[in-house]
C-alpha cells in the first residue's frame, strides 16, 4: 500500500468544515466516566469492554473522581459497531493527562491494526506530539501536531475530517495542524478502541482520559472552542466548570491558595523547589526558585485555569490547578 506523508497545508479554508448546528447534532458516542457505571455510553447505554481490566477512576480536571487511568497494560473496546465507520466527517474529541511514565506511542481513538483493517488512529506520537493517520481508498494521510504537549497537563485535544476537505488537529480549542483532504475513508471490520490500538502494534495509552466524543461530522472551529470552553455532560446540557479547582497531586506535597484568586496565590511545599506557573495551552508565564511557602504575585495574568507545578531537586514534581479570577 502507498503511503503518503503529506505536508501541512494552509489553514485558510478548513473553516467551512461542518455547519451551523447544535453542539449534540451527529454525537454518535459520548464518554463522561462520571458514574458507578462508567463505561456507559451517554448517547446509546451501550458499555465498553475493559480489555486485561487494568482500568480505575481516577481525577479529573476539576479535581473530581471522573476520569479514567489508562496503564499502558490494556485498552476500553466498543466492538465493531457500525456508527464508528464514516463516510461524510468525523470528529475525534478527549481531555487527556499524560502520564510521565508514558513512552512510544499511545492510541487515544483507534480503527486500526497494522493490516487490511486500518481505518483511522488518533493518539501520541514518541515525542508527545498528537499524530493522526486515516487509510483512504487510494493512500494513507498521516500528520503530526505542531505543538509538543507536556506530560502532567490536562489538554482538550480533537480531530476533525471532511470528505473532500480538510483535516485538522485541535489543542485546547485551537487548529493545531491541517492538511488537505483524503477523498474517502475504508471501511473495515476492526474494531473501535479507546486508550489502545489492540491490533498489531498496541499502542498503549499511559495516562488519564476523560469526556470522550465521537461525531460522524466535522465540527466547525467554532464548535471546538465551545468543547474547550465549557465543560459538558456528553454534550448534552452545559454546567458550568466548579467554582473552585482543586488541587491535582501527582508526586509529593503542594498547597496552592486561596482558590480562586484575585492578586495573589501562597504556594507551600515541603521541599526547596522550582515553581513553574503555566497556562492551559502548556505556555510558561512565570518561574521563580522556593522554599517552603511563597506568595506569587498574579495580577498581571488574564482570568482562567493555571497550572502550578513544581520540581525539586531530584526531579519529584507536583501539580496543582488554580483560579485566577
Amino acid at each position: 500500500m502507498k503511503k503518503l506523508l503529506l505536508s501541512l497545508a494552509a489553514m485558510a479554508g478548513f473553516a467551512t468544515a461542518g455547519t451551523a448546528q447544535t453542539i449534540t447534532d451527529s454525537l454518535k458516542a459520548c464518554y463522561a466516566f462520571s458514574s458507578a457505571d462508567s463505561f456507559k455510553d451517554g448517547i446509546s447505554g451501550n458499555i465498553l469492554t475493559s480489555i486485561n481490566a487494568v482500568h480505575t477512576r481516577t481525577t479529573d480536571r476539576f479535581g473530581g473522581n471522573n476520569g479514567i487511568r489508562f496503564t499502558a497494560a490494556g485498552y476500553l473496546s466498543a466492538g465493531n459497531d457500525t456508527k464508528y465507520n464514516v463516510k461524510e466527517g468525523m470528529t475525534i474529541s478527549a481531555w487527556i493527562f499524560i502520564d510521565t511514565l508514558m513512552t512510544g506511542e499511545g492510541a487515544i481513538a483507534s480503527k486500526w491494526d497494522n493490516g487490511s483493517g486500518d481505518q483511522y488512529l488518533f493518539g501520541l506520537y514518541s515525542n508527545n506530539k498528537l499524530a493522526l493517520a486515516l487509510q483512504g481508498k487510494t493512500y494513507e494521510l498521516t500528520m503530526l501536531s505542531k505543538s509538543t504537549l507536556l506530560d502532567t497537563t490536562w489538554y482538550h485535544v480533537a480531530m476533525t475530517w471532511t470528505k473532500g476537505g480538510m483535516t485538522v488537529i485541535y489543542v485546547n480549542g485551537n487548529p493545531d495542524t491541517a492538511s488537505t483532504l483524503i477523498d474517502s475513508i475504508v471501511t473495515t471490520s476492526t474494531v473501535f478502541n479507546i486508550g489502545g490500538q489492540g491490533m498489531g502494534l498496541l499502542r498503549y495509552f499511559r495516562g488519564t482520559i476523560d469526556d470522550f466524543r465521537f461525531y460522524n461530522r466535522a465540527l466547525s472551529p467554532t464548535e471546538m472552542t465551545t468543547l474547550y470552553t465549557k465543560d459538558s455532560a456528553c454534550g448534552l446540557k452545559y454546567t458550568p466548570p466548579p467554582t473552585t479547582v482543586k488541587s491535582i497531586i501527582t508526586n509529593g506535597t503542594l498547597k496552592v491558595y486561596p482558590n480562586p484568586a484575585t492578586t495573589s496565590i501562597t504556594v507551600q511545599t515541603a521541599n526547596d523547589a522550582t515553581l513553574q506557573i503555566l497556562d492551559m495551552k502548556g505556555a510558561l508565564v512565570k518561574e521563580q526558585y522556593m522554599h517552603n511557602t511563597t506568595t506569587i504575585d498574579i495580577t498581571r495574568l488574564q482570568a482562567g485555569i493555571y497550572i502550578a507545578r513544581l520540581t525539586d531537586a531530584d526531579g519529584n514534581r507536583s501539580t496543582a490547578r488554580f483560579i485566577k479570577e
